[in-house]
C-alpha cells in the first residue's frame, strides 16, 4: 500500500490525537489528579520540587526537610518545580498539569515508535505499533497515575532510539554529532539508567557512519564533549556538596533494598515482593533518622558495605535474588497479588488484569525478534537497548514501572511478530483457496455425474 508524505501525517495525527483523547478522558474518568496526600504526589521528585519551588535548593528528597541532595536526577524535579511555581505546591491545577503533560508526551510517543518500525520493518509494522501504543492500558495507566519521569522518559528514549537509526542515513558532520551529545546528556540527566546503553548504540553508531576514520573519530568526540558539557555542572556541583563526581547518589540505597538478611528473610516467609521495600528510608523510620543523622553520602556508603557483606557471606542467595528480579522484570509477580491503584479510585481488582496485560506482548515479542534475527533485518541497537536498559535493576531492585521505557520496542516487535504470522496465515488461506477450487468443483462434478447415472438406471 502507497502512503504519500501527507497520508504519513495525516494518519499520525489521527493516532496521537486519538492517543491524547483516550488519555485525557481516563484522566477525567478517574479523576486522578485528586491525590490524597503530598507524599503521593511524585514522593522524592514532588519533595525535592517542594523544596526548589519554596526557595529551599535541590534538596530534601525524604518526609522531613534533610538538606541539599543527590538521590534523583536533576531535570523531572525542575520541571515539577516550575509546576509548582505557576500552580501552587502540591495543588490540584499542579497535579492536572503535571498529568497532562504525561498524556501529551505519552501520546506523541506514538511518532518515534512509527518511524523506528517504518524503518526497522515497513509503515505496516510501524502504523500498527503506533496505534497498539496509543491503546495499550499500561501506557495508559502511567500517563493518567505516575507524577513521576515515567512518560517522558519513555519518549525520550524512542526519540534516541529513532535518531540513532536515521544518523546513519544523513550527512554527518560536526555540528550534527554535537547536537546530538547534547541530546545524549539531557536524557542522562532525566534517568542516569539510559547510560547503559550508550556504549553499544555509540559502538554500533561508529560503524555504520560512513565517513574517513580521522572525521569519524574527531566527530565522535565532539559527540562526547558535548553530552560532557551538559552532565557536567550538575557533577561538578556534586562534587562541591558530596566529595564525589555523581549524577545520583543513590546507587547504596537502591543496591541494599533487596539485597540483605532482613528482606531475605521476609521474602522467604511471605513471597511477597512488596518486603523488598521495608528498610527504605519513606517506610523504616529507623533507616530514615540513620539517613538524616549520617548525611547523604555517609549513609549511601554504609548501605552499600551492608550489601557486600550481605553478597560475600550469601553469594547463592544473591544469586537467587538476581534470578528473581529477572523474572519479575519481564514478568510481573504472576505468583502474588499487586493490588496498588496508585490515585486512580476502582472498586474493583486490578491484579489479575496486571498480570495479562504485563505479560501478553512477551511471547509474540520473542516471535517478532526470532524471525527479525532470521530474515537478518538489523535490529541490534532496539535489542541492545532491551538487554542494556534493565541491567542495574536485575542487581538493585526492580519496580513495575522500570520496564515502561521498554513497553514501546516490546510492542513494536509483537506487532511485526504477529504481522508476519497474520501475512503468512492469510497467504496460506489464499494459496489453499487457489488451489483446492479445481478440486472442489472436480469433486462437485463426479458427485453429480454419479448422481445423475443412478437416476437414469
Amino acid at each position: 500500500m502507497y502512503f504519500s508524505d501527507e497520508n504519513e501525517k495525516k494518519m499520525l495525527w489521527l493516532i496521537v490525537s486519538s492517543a491524547l483523547g483516550i488519555r485525557i478522558f481516563f484522566l477525567y474518568w478517574f479523576k486522578s489528579w485528586l491525590i490524597p496526600d503530598g507524599w503521593s504526589f511524585g514522593y522524592e521528585m514532588g519533595r525535592v520540587a517542594q523544596s526548589l519551588a519554596t526557595g529551599q535548593g535541590f534538596a530534601s528528597p525524604f518526609l522531613e526537610p534533610t538538606g541539599l541532595t543527590a538521590l534523583v536526577p536533576p531535570l523531572y524535579p525542575c520541571f515539577l518545580a516550575l509546576i509548582f511555581k505557576i500552580f501552587g505546591v502540591y495543588s490540584e491545577n499542579a497535579a492536572i498539569a503535571a498529568l497532562v503533560t504525561n498524556c501529551m508526551v505519552s501520546a506523541l510517543t506514538c511518532i518515534p515508535l512509527y518511524h523506528i518500525g517504518k524503518i526497522l520493518f515497513g509503515r505496516n509494522t510501524g502504523y500498527l505499533s503506533a496505534a497498539l501504543l496509543a491503546l495499550y492500558p499500561i501506557s495508559i495507566w502511567y500517563a493518567v497515575n505516575t507524577v513521576w519521569d515515567t512518560a517522558i522518559f519513555t519518549f525520550l528514549c524512542m526519540m534516541l532510539m529513532y535518531c540513532f537509526l536515521i544518523l546513519p542515513q544523513q550527512p554527518f558532520n560536526a555540528k550534527t554529532a554535537a547536537m546530538f551529545g547534547l541530546f545524549m546528556g539531557f536524557v542522562a540527566l532525566v534517568k542516569t539508567v539510559i547510560i547503559a546503553f550508550y556504549p553499544f548504540a555509540l559502538i554500533w553508531l561508529f560503524i555504520r557512519i560512513r565517513l574517513e576514520i580521522k572525521k569519524k573519530i574527531a566527530c565522535f568526540v565532539l559527540m562526547g564533549l558535548a553530552s560532557a558539557t551538559v552532565l557536567m555542572p550538575w557533577m561538578i556541583r556534586n562534587y562541591v556538596l558530596f566529595d564525589r563526581f555523581m549524577i545520583q547518589s543513590n546507587f547504596g540505597l537502591e543496591f541494599m533494598l533487596e539485597n540483605n538478611a532482613k528482606s531475605w528473610d521476609a521474602f522467604e516467609t511471605t513471597k511477597d515482593s512488596s518486603v523488598f521495600m521495608r528498610q527504605h528510608p519513606t517506610i523504616d523510620f529507623g533507616e530514615f533518622l540513620l539517613y538524616k543523622c549520617l548525611g547523604e553520602t555517609n549513609y549511601m556508603n554504609v548501605c552499600l558495605s551492608r550489601t557486600k557483606d550481605f553478597i560475600r557471606k550469601n553469594p547463592g542467595k544473591f544469586l537467587i535474588l538476581v534470578l528473581r528480579r529477572t523474572y519479575y522484570f519481564w514478568l510481573g509477580d504472576l505468583g502474588g497479588k499487586n493490588e496498588w491503584t496508585g490515585t486512580l479510585r476502582v472498586s474493583f481488582s486490578l491484579s489479575g488484569l496486571k498480570k495479562i496485560l504485563y505479560f501478553a506482548p512477551l511471547p509474540f515479542m520473542i516471535i517478532g525478534i526470532f524471525l527479525a534475527l532470521r530474515r537478518k533485518t538489523a535490529v541490534f541497537l532496539p535489542a541492545a537497548y532491551l538487554l542494556c536498559l534493565p541491567a542495574v535493576y536485575y542487581l538493585t531492585h526492580v519496580c513495575s514501572r522500570f520496564r515502561h521505557p521498554l513497553d514501546p520496542i516490546i510492542l513494536l516487535f509483537a506487532v511485526y511478530g504477529l504481522y508476519e504470522i497474520g501475512k503468512k496465515a492469510f497467504n496460506s488461506f489464499v494459496l489453499f483457496k487457489k488451489t483446492s477450487s479445481p478440486i472442489f468443483l472436480a469433486i462437485v462434478f463426479i458427485f453429480l455425474t454419479n448422481r445423475n447415472h443412478s437416476y437414469i438406471e
